[in-house]
């Protein structure tokens, strides 16, 4: 994800050698209608913007 990048390297952050855990919802999606309001990438460009505050 570039974006999550840019972020990392624009703040200075060290990006995570690894990833524990990802949990995906599409099997919430699809047997209980769910839809998730936030994303990843909506995070990433709010920390990137709240940056520019």
């Amino acid at each position: 994800m570039p974006e999550a990048l840019d972020v990392f390297v624009g703040r200075e952050w060290a990006l995570p050698e690894s990833i524990d855990r990802v949990y995906v919802s599409e099997s919430a999606e699809r047997a209980l209608g769910f839809r998730p309001i936030h994303n990843f990438l909506e995070h990433v460009r709010e920390v990137d913007i709240s940056r520019l505050a």
